[in-house]
Order: C-alpha cells, then sequence, then structure tokens
C-alpha cells in the first residue's frame, strides 16, 4: 500500500479531490459546480495538499477515474495525473478506476439486501445516462462490456425490478449517490496488495448499446 495517495473525480457528479496518508484520509476538497473541472482542479489539489500538509513531491500514488461519465472531465482528470506522475515526481505509479464498479462496490459495502437487482446510472449529458444491471453478487468487470445509453424518460422502465442507483434520482428515489473523490480513496483503501495490478494502465472498453423501450 502506497503511504501518500491523491484521489481524482472530474469523471461524474462534482469535481473532487481527496489525499490518505498511511490510512488515514487527511483531507477532501470538491466543487459542485457543473463542468468546471478545467478551472478549478488544480486549485483543489492545492489546497487538499495544503490541509493535508503534504507537499506534491511526497505523493506515492495518484487514483482517477476513466469513466464512464463526462468525456472532458475524463480527459482533465488524467491529464493532470499524467502532468504530476511525469513532471513532478517521475514515473508516480497512476491507478485508474471504472465509476460504474465504484457504484457497484458502494452498493455491496452498504447495502443488506443481497437478493435484489441494481440499476447502476451515471450522467451521460442532454437528458440520457449510461446504465448498467448487475445482480448484488455480480462481480462487475473493470473492463465493462455491456453498458447502455438510456434517455431518462425510460429509466424506469430499463431498471424495472430493481433498485436504481446512482446519478439518477426522482422524488421516490432515495438512493442518490454521485462518485466522490473519498469513495475512489476508500475503495483503494479497501484494496487487497494483490489487486493493484488490476487498476494499473486500465482503458474504458466500452460496447455501448442504445436502449429503446421497445
Amino acid at each position: 500500500m502506497y503511504n501518500n495517495v491523491l484521489s481524482i473525480n472530474a469523471a461524474c457528479g462534482d469535481c473532487s479531490v481527496a489525499i490518505s496518508s498511511f490510512g488515514a484520509i487527511k483531507s477532501l476538497h470538491k466543487d459542485d459546480r457543473k463542468n468546471m473541472q478545467s478551472a478549478v482542479l488544480a486549485n483543489l489539489i492545492n489546497l487538499a495538499m495544503k490541509q493535508a500538509q503534504i507537499k506534491i513531491s511526497e505523493i506515492d500514488c495518484i487514483i482517477t477515474t476513466v469513466g464512464p461519465g463526462s468525456f472532458t472531465g475524463i480527459k482533465i482528470g488524467i491529464a493532470i495525473a499524467s502532468g504530476i506522475s511525469s513532471g513532478v515526481k517521475q514515473n508516480l505509479p497512476i491507478l485508474y478506476f471504472n465509476t460504474l464498479s465504484l457504484l457497484h462496490w458502494l452498493v455491496i459495502s452498504n447495502e443488506l439486501n443481497t437478493q435484489s437487482d441494481y440499476t447502476h446510472t451515471i450522467n451521460a449529458g442532454r437528458g440520457r445516462f449510461f446504465c448498467k444491471r448487475t445482480k448484488y453478487n455480480d462481480a462487475l468487470k473493470e473492463k465493462s462490456d455491456d453498458l447502455w445509453l438510456v434517455e431518462a424518460n425510460l429509466i424506469n422502465e430499463f431498471g424495472r425490478d430493481s433498485i436504481i442507483y446512482g446519478e439518477y434520482h426522482e422524488k421516490h428515489h432515495k438512493m442518490y449517490k454521485s462518485i466522490c473523490a473519498l469513495d475512489i480513496l476508500q475503495r483503494y483503501l479497501a484494496l487487497e496488495v494483490s489487486q493493484y495490478e488490476l487498476y494499473k494502465n486500465l482503458e474504458p472498453i466500452y460496447n455501448l448499446k442504445y436502449w429503446s423501450k421497445c
């Protein structure tokens, strides 16, 4: 396990940064404004570093998300992580997490109903959502191969008889959750050492399908 870890999320929900040191969360900073990743992410990193009292040169590992989510946000998150890795501290390890797998991990970490199906949702913009349906005990692969693009008004039909979880929510949905940098850190801290290689050089490979009501 790396000592000082910087976590970046710019793929979905708020833009956020978190830092852990020797397994303890030291700081979390986020900006809830949409589509502001390029303007605020670098400053959030500086604020998180200052609060954690850690210099950028002391970071041992960076974690960021590779989607699905905001295409622009993903590019910015990866670009900043790569810049720190190559420019500030040569060959700094970068771990890449899949947002849908993070949502699934949050479900199985916090929910007691092991018999339910879940529909995980990530905002794709323009009134559509990336969706994946899975059972509680399914192992959601990091390289997801069946991802659906669903219009917001059809998500209830797509997720029929399942608990809808993630960024799509209505008044009767109580399970609203958007990925935050803190969630990424907590997932990292829960990993076994032998699992780290799964998250290196990860590329988002999806067989994206458009879902329509038959």
